[in-house]
């Protein structure tokens, strides 16, 4: 089988090519409020959702650097710091094996990811363990505030 790549095409990291769809999807007229991603939460693609008006939840590193006022450190640390009664214990859904139970935390953090010209937001450090495994998984959030969240 033989494909043709177009000599004009440039190579592109798959964070580059999501920022290029969001891109096209605003140029298209495209109305959506939300993105989200699971593996290339990247600051490049946080900064790029953000500029181009898209609130979003998307998974980081283990090794994802956050600030807070107690300093900086990176998310596995923040999760050994949460007290035990932090925690929020919800089901997302049935899977092949049965329930899969998870502990929630949602942590406060200073936005990171503020273009030029934007406020800085409401940054959330999303934190999901495991109940058997103890397995941890980390989300960086961010939204900015409208009128269903403020009652109206």
């Amino acid at each position: 089988m033989v494909t043709h790549v177009p000599d004009e095409g440039e190579f592109a990291t798959t964070p580059q090519l999501a920022v290029g769809m969001l891109e096209r999807a605003c140029a298209l007229g495209i109305n959506a409020r939300w993105t989200a991603d699971g593996v290339y939460g990247g600051r490049e693609l946080r900064v790029a959702a953000r500029r181009l008006g898209f609130d979003y939840a998307m998974a980081v590193k283990t090794d994802h650097r956050v600030t807070a006022s107690a300093g900086t450190f990176t998310a596995a640390v923040f999760a050994g710091r949460v007290p035990r009664n932090a925690w929020a214990r919800m089901r997302t859904g049935r899977g092949l094996k049965g329930d899969r139970p998870y502990d929630w935390a949602l942590l406060d953090v200073p936005a990171d990811d503020t273009p030029t010209g934007h406020e800085p937001g409401h940054s959330r450090l999303v934190i999901r363990r495991h109940r058997c495994t103890g397995e941890f998984s980390f989300y960086r959030c961010q939204w900015t505030l409208s009128p269903i969240f403020l009652g109206s």
